[in-house]
């Protein structure tokens, strides 16, 4: 732990439910009605996420629960806390199943608890280790991804460990004949394994495809920005592409080729019409045109605007259109560069000089705001009328949910802000939740009050009249 954060913590109470001794497990509710177990600390990272967001940082587990279809058979090798395999178990339904494989003891516990609470009669947990064939036969008792098929398949939906290369090299009965969409914990971080899995993956009719987090939709790899924040990439059989793209959850590679050729060029940040142009940035981001033409659209633009900036600091006097642009790099995947943008924005906030006289597009869909938690991210044009609000709010959301995911790592700097605009028609219950995060790590309350946007949360039972700290 760092010294700035054992300074934020101090000696404040971080028991969820005080009654209860720290690190005890407890529920927390997420999206779906379903209750998670975790320790009864908000120290731990995974405990103030659930908490925070009600649901699990990752953007692929919305894309994943819009994917699922009931009386699909899904097999998840990487369950962690349990949120996916519980939310995905509602999705089945009694006619699919769910195979939840935890190489550890008290994972594999964590996940009968999880079955038992929320009566999740379709999710199996197993206690097994996934490794390559070579490793079966050592000491430590492992099995491979074509025997679980053999045993308990076929799966539609494959969902890969921290060695993905080591279950990839006992998987080619399952990719033969069951020829399940594949989830692979993969990022640029990983060096040389997407490259290594791509080409494995392709001698069985696999195209690797990642998360434009905008859209909702998984694109291939050379569309849209692949960044140090992706952390998982898809893959899915040829055979199958179609049909998700009909349900608009992946775009084609081919029709995206011929939405490129469509594309007109398009203006810079700083040409005339600004108004005009950010409602067709907003019209394409909100489904105004086919996914593949969107992304392309959008694609184009980001590009055209990157190449006519030296720096994002040259649009300072012009906030609202940095806002836009910062809003369209987060939803293409650009979300390291959506960082860099925001910084001269968070500079103009912390001075108190954030003005905005045009209309823009807010960095990211405020929480609770985009309607269906699991669909792709609603996008709405803000006017200059409610702008410091508007733009303020997104501004410290966006700040939370792209530096570490959540406000876990968020330091003091965003919370005279949330206390500022609490009372605000805007503040939405997950804002309201991570400020009174903060004000307990700070020290600053001793448990959570019973407001009225923490008592819209699904965890409201947790609030209490608060006793101030000392």
């Amino acid at each position: 732990m760092t010294g700035r954060h054992r300074r934020l913590t101090g000696g404040a109470d971080l028991r969820l439910d005080p009654a209860r001794r720290r690190g005890e497990a407890i529920e927390i509710e997420v999206t779906g009605g379903v209750r998670i177990l975790a320790a009864n600390d908000l120290g731990a990272m995974a405990s103030w996420v659930m908490f925070e967001q009600e649901d699990w940082y990752e953007p692929e587990h919305g894309w994943l629960r819009r994917l699922v279809r009931p009386g699909w058979r899904v097999l998840d090798t990487a369950p962690g806390c349990g949120i996916l395999p519980a939310t995905l178990t509602g999705r089945v339904g009694p006619s699919g199943a769910v195979l939840a494989c935890d190489p550890l003891p008290a994972g594999h516990a964590r996940l009968q608890a999880i079955r038992a609470g929320n009566r999740l009669d379709p999710l199996t947990p197993l206690l097994a280790r996934i490794a390559s064939p070579e490793e079966t036969g050592a000491a430590q008792p492992a099995t491979t991804l074509d025997r679980l098929a053999a045993d308990h398949g076929p799966f539609e939906l494959v969902r890969l460990g921290s060695d993905p290369l080591a279950m990839l090299a006992g998987s080619r009965r399952l990719l033969e004949s069951s020829r399940p969409i594949l989830v692979l914990p993969i990022g640029p971080a990983d060096g040389g394994s997407a490259g290594e899995a791509g080409l494995l993956l392709q001698e069985h009719g696999y195209a690797l495809h990642h998360l434009l987090p905008g859209f909702g939709a998984a694109a291939p790899l050379d569309a849209g920005f692949l960044d140090d924040f992706t952390t998982n990439l898809i893959a899915c059989p040829l055979e199958r592409q179609a049909g998700l793209a009909e349900r608009g959850l992946l775009a084609h590679a081919e029709e995206l080729a011929r939405a490129e050729l469509d594309v007109p060029p398009l203006p810079g940040p700083l040409a005339p019409g600004w108004p005009d142009l950010v409602r067709r940035i907003e019209a394409g981001l909100a489904a105004g045109l086919p996914l593949p033409a969107r992304i392309a659209w959008t694609g184009r633009l980001v590009r055209a605007w990157l190449g006519g900036l030296r720096d994002f600091v040259d649009l300072m006097d012009r906030p609202a259109r940095l806002t836009t642009l910062a809003a369209l790099l987060a939803a293409t995947g650009a979300r390291g560069a959506a960082l860099e943008a925001m910084r001269p924005l968070l500079h103009l906030l912390q001075a108190g000089q954030l003005r905005l006289d045009e209309p823009f597009l807010p960095i990211l869909p405020r929480a609770d705001q985009a309607g269906d938690a699991d669909g792709p991210a609603r996008w709405e044009l803000a006017m200059a009328a409610d702008a410091p609000e508007t733009a303020e709010l997104g501004l410290i959301h966006a700040t939370a949910r792209l530096v570490a995911h959540s406000g876990f790592h968020g330091g003091a700097f965003l919370y005279p802000w949330l206390n500022r605009y609490r009372h605000s028609r805007a503040f939405t219950p997950e804002l309201e939740r991570r400020r009174q995060l903060f004000a307990r790590r700070l020290g600053e309350a001793q448990g959570f009050e019973p407001s009225p946007a923490m008592l819209r949360s699904r965890n409201a039972r947790f609030a209490q009249i608060p006793r101030r700290a000392a």
